[in-house]
């Protein structure tokens, strides 16, 4: 069973996660972002990507607890695919803290792609070959 949630005062996406039309990279703060809780300058008239997407906490996927909140983690969850999950670091560190989310999610059949801040992205879980993959043809595409 799922239960959608609510953001709060969280807004790390706005850091995490690229989004080509306002343009911004991965890992760089959106200019629309508010840091402290403030929500986003352009809520109303924001770009369809942000419009559309939700982490999988706000989704209320069932191995993420209440504590899994990505600004208390740090990280940030992203559906990639039916049964792929994607962490993105937001501070250097933060992965280090969530190896039990890890355990939960590979537990409930997830394969979970893990995206540091800086360093090489890794895949575990049933399909972390693919995963793996996946991942490398990313990486070149970086370079």
């Amino acid at each position: 069973m799922t239960t959608a949630r609510s953001c709060g005062s969280c807004s790390l996406c706005c850091k995490v996660m690229a989004v080509s039309a306002i343009p911004k990279g991965r890992g760089v703060w959106c200019p629309h972002a508010s840091q402290t809780g403030a929500g986003c300058a352009i809520y109303a008239d924001r770009p369809a990507p942000c419009r559309n997407w939700s982490c999988v906490w706000v989704s209320g996927h069932p191995a993420l607890l209440e504590a899994d909140r990505p600004d208390k983690t740090g990280v940030v969850a992203n559906r990639d695919g039916a049964r792929q999950i994607s962490l993105h670091e937001s501070r250097s560190g933060a992965l280090e803290g969530v190896a039990e989310l890890v355990n939960r999610l590979v537990a409930a059949g997830e394969t979970v792609s893990l995206i540091p801040v800086a360093g090489r992205p890794t895949a575990v879980g049933a399909e972390a070959d693919e995963a793996r993959r996946r991942l490398a043809r990313l990486e070149k595409l970086r370079r």
